[in-house]
């Protein structure tokens, strides 16, 4: 189905990409200092930007499914080292509800994961750089096993079928 005018339905669902203003090139402009993409995602990986080399993001939501969000955290060092403690735990990963018509703005270093289906615009500035996406869920896994956390005490991982660029890092 378009982005333009579109309506989710679990129907005719399919995580989805078009580059708008890109970082390669092929179909759409190159310019390396922004680059826009639309995107269909149904979860994510758990995953940051690095201050050094990294990018922000402006993402605008277009669309959602009921009780579509995001999980935000800033607590980086903490996850990578697996310092947290049982009580850290409930804490760590904020919940946001994501509506049609929200912006949220994701700065270098913010670790976030898409909960549910949602269409959006991503605008990221300075523009996407291959290896510039850091995914944390091995690291979320180990915390679990770690601190023996399980069901709905155990921090949640993206389980699905990673369909990203290719031009990820994992640590």
């Amino acid at each position: 189905m378009p982005f333009p005018g579109e309506q989710l339905s679990s129907s005719d669902w399919e995580d989805h990409r078009t580059d708008v203003l890109s970082w390669l090139p092929g179909n759409t402009p190159v310019y390396r200092g922004i680059n826009i993409k639309q995107v269909r995602v149904s979860d994510s990986p758990t995953h940051y930007h690095p201050q050094l080399g990294g990018f922000d993001e402006l993402v605008f939501i277009r669309d959602t499914e009921p009780g579509a969000g995001v999980l935000i955290s800033t607590q980086r060092e903490a996850i990578e080292t697996h310092t947290l403690t049982r009580t850290e735990v409930g804490t760590l990963l904020q919940p946001i509800p994501l509506h049609p018509g929200d912006l949220l703005f994701l700065p270098r270093g913010t670790i976030h994961r898409a909960r549910g289906r949602s269409s959006a615009v991503v605008l990221a500035l300075p523009g996407f750089l291959p290896g510039a996406e850091v995914r944390l869920d091995e690291d979320l896994r180990a915390i679990n096993e770690a601190l023996g956390l399980k069901g709905d005490a155990a921090l949640p991982t993206y389980a699905g079928v990673d369909r990203g660029s290719g031009l990820e890092t994992d640590r």
